[in-house]
């Protein structure tokens, strides 16, 4: 038996690499993925997504498009990746034009359109097979999870944990006010975009292990370890070719890391992370714009909080993975 995960992402090129990671993990069952178009452009990020699984040869796993939108959008230029990922020739060799079409939840026209039962099945069919409840991997801001929560009630006895690549907790922000004009930069791009619903989740009662930047940020992405991880085998292995690719698009620009792919490395191998318990709280008073967005500790809620000194060994952990499918 495998623990079932349900992967909810907004298209960045490491949440890319999470599908094919995930589907890597023996322990894991990968019952079905969710876009949230806050990071990317939704219908081009369906379509890699569709590529993605036809690569690892796992396109029966049931694919999920929002059109959720925030006041808090993020710009333009982090949203562009899938349009790139998209012309990569290895996902677009001979007998691969067939791209599988989303789900769509349009919950802008109606939320009650949430309450789709499709989704609830592809859940509920897993777990009944692998005798355990779905592990939700969130590496997105947490509306859609919400509305899902609210949609359909009885989802909530379905749900085993979430694991949140979300919030910072001692580490700073991570929006660049040069490009987010008026933006709080002490915030996390994930919470920041929507801190009602970080809100909403830690009121839920559900088991919550969140992957702050204070942790994701140790493994940084960058030319040097891309040469010394992913370019020696991709000769021999078309997935870390295909990986190095893609984060070849971001690698020489200064502040990325492989910030889903650690909160995805937990399902895997959770040994490499040591993970506290803590109270938090986020900051949902639009009034005072410098704490809008941002977590604190003490009081509020508890949750389990990752922290590593492992970076080598996640390296390692996720290229190995890679390298291993066929």
């Amino acid at each position: 038996m495998a623990t079932p995960v349900f992967f909810m992402h907004d298209g960045a090129i490491d949440e890319l690499i999470c599908i094919p990671f995930l589907q890597s993990m023996p322990n894991i069952s990968l019952s079905g993925i969710w876009i949230t178009p806050s990071d990317c452009l939704g219908f081009p990020t369906a379509t890699v997504c569709s590529q993605m699984l036809q690569f690892i040869n796992s396109s029966t796993t049931a694919l999920f498009l929002s059109d959720s939108s925030s006041q808090r959008p993020f710009p333009w230029i982090y949203r562009q990746y899938a349009l790139m990922v998209n012309l990569l020739p290895l996902l677009n060799v001979a007998g691969s034009s067939e791209i599988k079409a989303p789900h769509m939840i349009s919950g802008r026209s109606n939320r009650n359109s949430f309450a789709d039962k499709s989704i609830f099945n592809v859940i509920k069919k897993e777990n009944d097979k692998q005798g355990e409840a779905t592990v939700f991997l969130v590496t997105s801001p947490l509306t859609d999870f919400v509305l899902l929560l609210e949609a359909i009630p009885e989802l909530k006895s379905e749900i085993a944990s979430i694991v949140w690549m979300g919030g910072s907790i001692s580490a700073g922000g991570n929006i660049d006010t040069g490009i987010a004009i008026g933006a709080n930069p002490n915030a996390e791009w994930n919470a920041y975009w929507d801190p009602f619903a970080v809100d909403t989740v830690l009121r839920s009662g559900i088991e919550i292990n969140i992957f702050p930047l204070d942790v994701t940020n140790k493994f940084i992405l960058t030319p040097d370890v891309l040469r010394q991880y992913f370019i020696p085998g991709a000769v021999s292995s078309q997935m870390l070719d295909l990986a190095a690719q893609m984060y070849a698009l971001v690698a020489f620009q200064n502040g990325f890391s492989f910030w889903d792919t650690a909160a995805a490395a937990f399902l895997g191998n959770p040994g490499l992370f040591t993970m506290t318990q803590e109270n938090i709280n986020i900051h949902i008073d639009e009034s005072d714009p410098n704490t809008f967005g941002c977590i604190t500790v003490g009081g509020g809620y508890p949750v389990n909080i990752a922290s590593t000194n492992q970076v080598t060994q996640f390296y390692q952990y996720l290229t190995v993975q890679l390298a291993g499918i066929k």
